[in-house]
């Protein structure tokens, strides 16, 4: 009985000379310095604001990368604020005053 791994080698043994067609392309960008690599985003961020000193560029992306950290703190800092604000002591209700006769 074959084992589950011959299984998938052999149903994808056709394919095989696609992917390495594939990859040949790839490598092929890669040496010849294609736009498509990694320093694309460099690219991209200068294109969306290109005004933008490295500095700002260098700020942004620091943001942007602690967005997920900085929206669950606000939201903690949400959840303590609206928990502070509903323990406000309840305010004493009136009593009606009434003249005690005194100890004397």
């Amino acid at each position: 009985m074959k084992t589950l791994r011959e299984v998938l080698l052999e149903k994808h043994r056709r394919v095989e000379p696609k992917l390495d067609a594939i990859r040949e392309q790839v490598n092929a960008g890669l040496a010849a310095g294609n736009t498509d690599t990694p320093g694309r985003s460099k690219q991209m961020a200068r294109e969306w604001q290109p005004d933008a000193s490295a500095f700002q560029i260098g700020w942004r992306q620091l943001l942007w990368s602690l967005r997920w950290h900085l929206a669950g703190l606000s939201a903690a800092w949400l959840v303590v604020m609206a928990l502070s604000l509903d323990s406000t002591p309840a305010p004493a209700s009136r009593v009606a005053r009434q003249e005690a006769p005194s100890r004397r």
